[in-house]
């Protein structure tokens, strides 16, 4: 299975890089600040948010991920949040 891992503070894509999906993940990034500004958490409270993402299906016409955001505190506590499940199908080419 494919897993990608999406480090959103420090703009990274892993195992690969993505010029193209790193831009897009610093706009994630900034609303992710604007988030915890809203919220009146310091930036500095967060030491890590990544979001992990796996490929759940090899079948080329369904895609099927499942995304697992986790967030690091300044004191080094692991908060894993909700797992989010997407399937659909994929464009026929």
């Amino acid at each position: 299975m494919i897993r990608l891992e999406l480090d959103v503070l420090n703009t990274r894509l892993q195992p690969a890089q993505n010029t193209a999906f790193e831009a897009s993940l610093f706009d994630f990034r900034m609303q992710f600040f604007d988030m915890l500004q809203h919220e009146n958490i310091p930036v500095e409270a967060v030491n890590s948010y990544k979001i992990f993402v796996e490929r759940l299906s090899d079948r080329m016409d369904v895609i099927d991920i499942r995304c697992q955001p986790e967030l690091k505190d300044s004191n080094g506590k692991v908060y894993n949040c909700a797992e989010v499940f997407s399937k659909y199908p994929a464009p026929v080419r």
